[in-house]
């Protein structure tokens, strides 16, 4: 973690206390600067720049969901990049950390919960519609088709 928190401090200007966090193919990090904003520093897997640039262009069409729904924002380096790279066609980037709790960890679940967790899973899935993009075809290990 220490040379991702020399690459965050000299490509973003941000410093903190780092928390590492899971992930199944990138590993993740939540970074709180010492003035409290907390950012999400995500490195990418090894599928590299294709996997990547698919994720942020499914972000960017999430964008154009209702409001009300908090999505994680790049922040853009001291160049204006989005991303920086570590070697080993690995990538690092910094999101704006998005609060809330991982379903898996709310007991009890109601039914209003699930009723909602199914009304946005539908509109995600309308949102990302015809999307295509090179480095969605590919397989994962948990994916059911």
């Amino acid at each position: 973690m220490n040379a991702y928190a020399a690459i965050v401090q000299q490509h973003y200007g941000l410093t903190g206390k780092w928390q590492t966090l899971g992930g199944e193919v990138a590993q993740n990090f939540r970074l709180q600067t010492p003035d409290g904003t907390l950012y999400l520093v995500k490195i990418n897997g090894p599928e590299g720049e294709r996997e990547l640039a698919l994720q942020q262009t499914m972000v960017a069409r999430l964008h154009t969901l209702e409001p009300d729904y908090q999505l994680p924002h790049v922040q853009p380096t001291k160049e204006g990049e989005t991303s920086v790279s570590v070697g080993d066609d690995r990538w690092l980037r910094v999101q704006h950390w998005v609060p809330g709790h991982q379903l898996g960890a709310v007991h009890p679940r109601s039914d209003e919960l699930l009723r909602r967790w199914g009304e946005l899973a539908g509109k995600v899935s309308r949102t990302l519609e015809g999307l295509d993009h090179p480095a969605a075809h590919r397989a994962y290990a948990w994916d059911p088709s």
